[in-house]
């Protein structure tokens, strides 16, 4: 699974992230609080990262 596109829909207490293949197409979705967000993001970039 490649994620090409990731957009972040930010709350107050929790976001929403939608991971999208090179087509657009959605290949993940997820609900995280601003902790878990951090989390996510910091070892996202070290797995999308060639």
């Amino acid at each position: 699974m490649s994620i090409a596109t990731l957009g972040i829909d930010l709350g107050k207490t929790s976001m929403h992230i939608v991971g999208l293949d090179a087509s657009g197409k959605p290949v993940h979705r997820k609900k995280l609080t601003r902790t878990a967000l951090i989390r996510f993001l910091s070892n996202w970039r070290r797995v999308g990262s060639p």
